[in-house]
């Protein structure tokens, strides 16, 4: 369509003609329905129609600023107007399938090489974390002036509040990392089992007790593929099965297809029939219930068998957080001094003698003798290359063995930080490695 067609069909179902600029392709900028909102009167007086036309715009807001958000986060695609000419069929569709789709997708597409932008529900991925990893879940305020106000409803006469709900107060800032990327990673490199809820749905949530009938109809452990147009993203509920109460079992490698369903997007197909291009996927959904995924419960038992953590630490990347080399980086550092490169900033003496900053700290070094390396848990004894030393971490002491003189690490520096290729032998210096 044009964009004369496409401003014709929004003063059709939206009651307003948009300008040519409010457009790009398909889409149409929030802006443009934020401001029809913000400029535009509908009360009780107003004609049935018209008060339909703006219950669209504001589901067109919701869709492009809350459940499906492009990584721009500020336009929305015309498609899903489509589905609100009838508003009255809308509710046989089940858009929370189509939202997962879509997020799906675009955690897909944001764990590539170079991506700095993500879209999709991030709420949905946010409240997911807070359910269920302890270590991240915010912690309330100990002000009572800083609570959200509370509602009395001795007879239980209005609805169960969301999940999310359970979040709504201003957070502590002095007991909850807040933006500080390294902080949470660090976190989650360092969990423990116990610091993360398994079975989340096994709770007796008010929440997931109040839910309508239709929400609970169709099960939750269903392999089942999830569509939002041209994004097919398959609901592989036997990856993690410990959320739903059953023993986790080693899962079958994803079809060939499966992955091939990541390189299909909308760009260059304009008038696709994604009815028909996704036609098998869309079968399968329609017969969704003979694909329940039953194992045997978890019980007081183990939760996966016995070869799974074998099997997963083969196949997974267990740690999210880079080793780098860096100079003199400031702000938090790990508790572990491990986790981090040494040697990137030497200051030369006429002894042969170098002060070498780490991660950890400053540290002096000679080859002849001993020295005082300093961590965040306090000073430990480093001996010559000729054998052990104490290195006392928060986690308690390590025995670690220095490399032999002959080792260098200039390539391993160069790569990082790009410096001249010249043996570090060469340039007297001295060094240390974890």
């Amino acid at each position: 369509m044009t964009k004369q067609q496409w401003q014709n069909y929004c003063h059709q179902w939206l009651g307003f003609q948009p300008n040519e600029n409010s457009f790009k392709n398909a889409r149409i900028k929030l802006a443009a329905l934020l401001d029809r909102l913000l400029n535009h009167t509908c009360d009780d007086d107003s004609p049935f129609e018209e008060v339909l036309q703006e219950a669209r715009v504001c589901v067109m807001c919701l869709i492009g600023g809350l459940l499906c958000p492009d990584a721009t986060g500020n336009i929305v695609s015309l498609l899903y107007l489509r589905h609100m000419e009838n508003i009255d069929e809308e509710s046989t569709s089940n858009w929370g399938t189509a939202v997962l789709a879509y997020l799906y997708g675009k955690l897909c597409t944001a764990s590539q090489w170079g991506k700095t932008n993500i879209g999709g529900a991030m709420q949905l991925l946010q409240i997911w974390a807070w359910s269920r990893i302890i270590t991240l879940a915010p912690i309330p305020s100990n002000n009572v002036a800083d609570l959200m106000p509370t509602i009395d409803d001795p007879e239980n006469i209005l609805p169960v509040p969301p999940y999310a709900r359970r979040w709504s107060y201003h957070i502590s800032q002095t007991h909850t990392a807040h933006n500080a990327i390294r902080i949470i990673r660090n976190t989650l490199d360092r969990m423990q089992e116990n610091e993360f809820i398994w079975t989340p749905y096994l709770h007796g949530l008010p929440e997931l007790q109040s839910l309508p009938a239709y929400a609970t109809r169709t099960p939750w452990n269903i392999r089942c593929p999830l569509i939002n147009y041209s994004i097919v993203e398959m609901h592989h509920v036997e990856r993690v099965l410990r959320q739903f109460g059953m023993i986790q079992d080693i899962p079958p490698n994803p079809l060939v297809s499966e992955r091939r369903l990541h390189q299909i997007d909308r760009r260059g197909r304009r008038g696709e029939d994604w009815v028909a291009f996704h036609r098998d996927y869309i079968l399968k959904w329609n017969d969704v219930h003979s694909l329940i995924v039953v194992r045997p419960d978890v019980g007081n038992g183990r939760g996966t068998v016995p070869d799974y953590m074998n099997w997963y630490h083969q196949i997974s990347r267990v740690q999210i957080s880079h080793r780098i080399v860096s100079t003199n980086t400031i702000g938090y550092r790990p508790t572990d001094p491990r986790d981090w490169e040494a040697v990137v900033h030497p200051i030369y003496t006429e002894a042969g003698q170098s002060n070498v900053y780490t991660e950890a700290g400053p540290s002096m070094y000679t080859p002849a003798g001993s020295s005082n390396v300093y961590t965040e848990a306090g000073p430990s004894n480093v001996y010559t290359p000729a054998g052990p030393s104490n290195v006392y971490t928060e986690a308690g002491p390590s025995n670690v063995y220095t490399p032999p003189q002959s080792f260098n690490i200039y390539a391993n520096a160069q790569r990082h930080l790009g410096i001249s290729p010249v043996p570090f032998e060469r340039l007297g210096i001295k060094y240390t490695s974890r």
